[in-house]
Formats: C-alpha cells, structure tokens, sequence
C-alpha cells in the first residue's frame, strides 16, 4: 500500500520544531554532574553553556534544514529560509509565554547569531561544505564560541562532547520529522 506524505509548509515545519526545541527543559548543574560527576566544567561554565542551550538546537535546526536544501529536499532560497526561519520563531517565542518585545529581542538576538554563523561559514573551502553539510561546521563554530583559547582544555573536550550530544538528538528529531511530511514553500 501506498501512503502519500502530508505536505507542510516550511513555516508550519519550522515553527513544529522551534516549539519543540523552546519547550526542552534546562539541565540543572546538578542533573549534569549525576550523568558526568568527575566534569572538567565549573556550575558558572556550566550555566553559560545552558544559557546557550536553546540558541544552539535552533542553530542546529536551521544548520539542519539548509543541509535539506543543498540536497534539493527544501526548494527555498537562503534568503527566503532564513528570512522565513526567524520570523517564525519569533511566533514560537511568543506562543511559549515571552511577551511580544522579548520575543522580537530574542528573535534579533538569533538573526545577529545567524550573520556571525554565515561569516564562519563563508571561510569554510566550498568542496569540505558540501561533502560535510552545514551541521558539522555549525557545531564548530559554536564550539568555538564556548571554548578557551588553549587547545589542550578538558572543558574544551566536554564542550564539544555537550554540542555533538545535542547534535545527535537534534538529527534522530528531525531525521523523524522529515521522514513523516514533505516540505512545501507557501
């Protein structure tokens, strides 16, 4: 039998999948040390990485949803995503109980974050971008935001490991999602 998939507009998709990504509860200091208690992270380190923690899912999101269009899944422009993209997440801020002016700063806030990510990008050899994706390279610049200068750092380590974990439950997310609907531009 021969099932046709339900076709959703990239802005309903996007809008899904930030709802779902705001609604993730924050880890705890506490939570943290039960899974790793011998950290290399301080609670201070610890909590500016959470406090990053919903801006990095929805970097991995559109990292993930531009890796789609590359393959020819999303028929969208880069502008248009983007553009598309933070609009609607500032409707997914709202719908989550944050007043209409912080959810324009948190939306302003993620637009500016983008800007930063597409220059990091920009300096990445076209050939390593489109044989990796977009998503390893967004994991890379984050890492880097959060890392210190010293290359041999433990927490540079466990920062890594945190990103490439929410990397990993980012994609099973999405790969579920996308398997379920097609995407279409309205």
């Amino acid at each position: 039998m021969f099932f046709q998939r339900k076709k959703v507009s990239l802005s309903t998709f996007i809008k899904m999948s930030a709802d779902e990504v705001l609604k993730v509860p924050l880890y705890t200091y506490e939570d943290y040390l039960a899974i790793d208690p011998d950290s290399g992270l301080y609670q201070t380190e610890f909590e500016e990485f959470i406090r990053n923690f919903h801006l990095l899912r929805l970097l991995l999101l559109y990292a993930m949803l531009v890796d789609r269009k590359v393959r020819g899944q999303i028929k969208v422009s880069m502008e248009d995503l983007a553009k598309t993209f933070i609009e609607t997440l500032k409707l997914s801020y709202q719908d989550n109980e944050i007043d209409s002016d912080e959810a324009q700063r948190l939306s302003e806030v993620f637009s500016l974050e983008l800007d930063h990510l597409t220059s990091f990008i920009e300096n990445i050899p076209e050939k390593d971008l489109s044989k990796k994706g977009f998503t390893p390279y967004t994991c890379l610049y984050v890492t880097a935001k959060l890392a210190e200068s010293s290359e041999r750092s433990v927490k540079n380590g466990v920062y890594i490991a945190l990103i490439n974990t929410q990397r990993m439950i980012m994609k099973e997310y999405f790969e579920n999602a996308i398997e379920k609907i097609k995407i279409v531009m309205k």
